[in-house]
């Protein structure tokens, strides 16, 4: 994700950049696929197991860039909302599910949902869509932090940072 959000804000491709690490077998390409950031159970639990057993700074450090990659997104998506010309309160926002991967129901802290509430808090009307898509049609931009073949027909309305397609 920082890697991610680098390439992002100096307009390079991240997906070359990350594949050309993954070429180190040390680091391989099986969780190199960007999301939005973590959320939900798995992550901040396992990080807070770790954080027992080495330097509390790793915790924090991570926990600092998940922030920073969330508000990172929300800046992206309003550059994209400013050239809309429209007013916050008339601008409809997507989420394509708030779960983090596909395969997970869980969405509870998930940063699709942190992204949802930074957008309510700001003004902007939002709807989750988890299977009625006759809604997508009024959206003006729809956020996925995974892309799904559902989404196809709406491409140029999406924002997604998943490069690969993958989990």
């Amino acid at each position: 994700n920082e890697i991610d959000s680098f390439a992002e804000d100096h307009k390079l491709n991240s997906k070359n950049i990350i594949q050309a690490m993954s070429l180190d077998n040390r680091i391989g390409d099986y969780y190199n696929n960007p999301s939005f950031g973590y959320g939900g159970y798995c992550l901040p639990k396992d990080t807070l197991v770790a954080s027992h057993q080495v330097n509390l700074e790793v915790f924090n450090s991570i926990s600092e860039s998940n922030s920073r990659r969330i508000e990172h997104i929300f800046k992206k998506v309003v550059e994209i909302l400013r050239k809309k010309n429209k007013r916050s309160d008339e601008i409809v926002i997507g989420f394509y599910k708030l779960n983090a991967k596909s395969g997970v129901n869980n969405s509870r802290s998930s940063s699709s949902a942190v992204l949802k509430e930074l957008f309510e808090q700001r003004g902007f009307e939002t709807y989750v869509f988890d299977g009625d898509f006759s809604l997508l049609e009024k959206c003006d931009v729809i956020l996925a932090n995974r892309m799904s073949k559902e989404l196809v027909p709406y491409l140029e309305k999406v924002y997604t940072r998943d490069l690969f397609n993958i989990n």
